[in-house]
């Protein structure tokens, strides 16, 4: 008597759960011995595989027409009045201390608003004494409209390639 009871719940439970997908699922089964059902899903494949190719030629002609190369301006916030020419950001020159070891030998441009996210941890960390510090570059005359001390503005500037 169990094992009836048993079969009935299944069976019922059975009956819902197909008759919610009936009831849902509009869309028909695929067929794979139905050969128009399977020339029509290739057809479709074949046209979206197309559509993708094109998309992809598109992209990588699009990407390189659009190839550049970067410089920096040294003591000025601007770049160049070329047409192909634009800015990526101005700051101010600075590198490694003047009397220091260590921190590289090249002027960097170093951005107005720096992330220090990772500063606080590492003034407090062992690898302190393995970081090379960096200092701001600053004038030491005067002359025209520079000034003692002023700091020494950069422009980092881009040129797009013209193919």
């Amino acid at each position: 008597m169990l094992h009836v009871r048993v079969f009935a719940v299944l069976l019922s439970w059975i009956f819902v759960v197909f008759a919610t997908n009936a009831i849902e699922d509009d869309s028909k089964r695929l067929l794979f011995n139905d050969p128009q059902s399977v020339q029509t899903l290739l057809a479709q494949y074949e046209s979206e595989l197309q559509n993708l190719r094109q998309r992809v030629d598109v992209l990588e002609k699009d990407n390189q027409s659009k190839g550049s190369s970067t410089f920096v301006r040294w003591g000025k916030k601007t770049c160049t009045t070329d047409n192909n020419t634009e800015l990526v950001y101005s700051g101010i020159a600075g590198g490694g201390g003047y009397g220091y070891a260590g921190s590289g030998v090249d002027s960097l441009c170093l951005p107005h608003n720096p992330d220090t996210s990772n500063a606080e941890s590492l003034l407090h960390s062992t690898a302190r004494s393995e970081a090379g510090l960096l200092y701001g570059s600053e004038y030491q005359m005067n002359f025209n409209k520079v000034y003692y001390d002023d700091d020494v503005p950069c422009a980092v500037c881009r040129v797009r390639s013209q193919f």
